[in-house]
């Protein structure tokens, strides 16, 4: 029986053996954990970098735009605004509520927000309470400057034409506008 706790134990010491690391491999050990854990550090900064640059690129930079395209538009004059859209037509807004004869620059305003506004009420969505709004607004300034005036007929005419030249120009320069302004999507609620 001793011959046989004596294998025993043998064994037991030759197996421990084979399980307890060297004094070598004990000290590289923690090296090996410390490696693997400096490896999953750095996935995480470069993950959260990454989450940090495309949260700039698609929320943070495109509401900055939209702040400074709005204000910028609030303080364009109305030259600077036919300016933006590209247009070489020179326009004047005409004056509100005066039964006076247009000039053709007044007409070519004339002409030109009819088919801003035909694009506008196409391209806002109904259930966008600020771009309703803004196109409500602009109907309306519209319709106290254009409901009763005197023109040449000839004028008419010439202007309607020149203005039609532009017409694809203007409507995608308005879908643009709505666009950017974020009036062709419903309100969030």
């Amino acid at each position: 029986m001793d011959d046989k706790n004596e294998q025993l134990q043998q064994e037991a010491a030759r197996l421990a053996l084979k399980v307890k690391p060297t004094e070598e491999e004990a000290s590289e050990a923690p090296a090996k954990s410390q490696g693997g854990s400096k490896i999953l550090r750095g996935l995480a900064k470069g993950i959260f970098c990454l989450m940090l640059s495309l949260l700039m690129i698609h929320v943070i930079k495109p509401m900055y735009y939209q702040y400074i395209d709005a204000s910028a538009a609030q303080e364009m004059t109305d030259g600077q605004k036919q300016e933006a859209m590209g247009l070489p037509l020179k326009m004047t807004k005409p004056p509100r509520g005066k039964k006076s004869t247009w000039s053709r620059e007044e007409l070519r305003w004339m002409a030109f927000m009819d088919i801003k506004l035909d694009e506008l009420k196409a391209c806002v969505n109904k259930r966008n309470e600020t771009g309703a709004l803004e196109y409500n607004k602009m109907a309306r300034d519209y319709n106290e400057r254009c409901g009763e005036y005197y023109y040449n007929e000839s004028d008419l005419k010439a202007v309607r034409l020149e203005v039609e030249q532009y017409r694809d120009q203007i409507k995608q320069k308005t879908r643009e506008e709505v666009q950017a302004k974020g009036w062709d999507k419903p309100d969030k609620k």
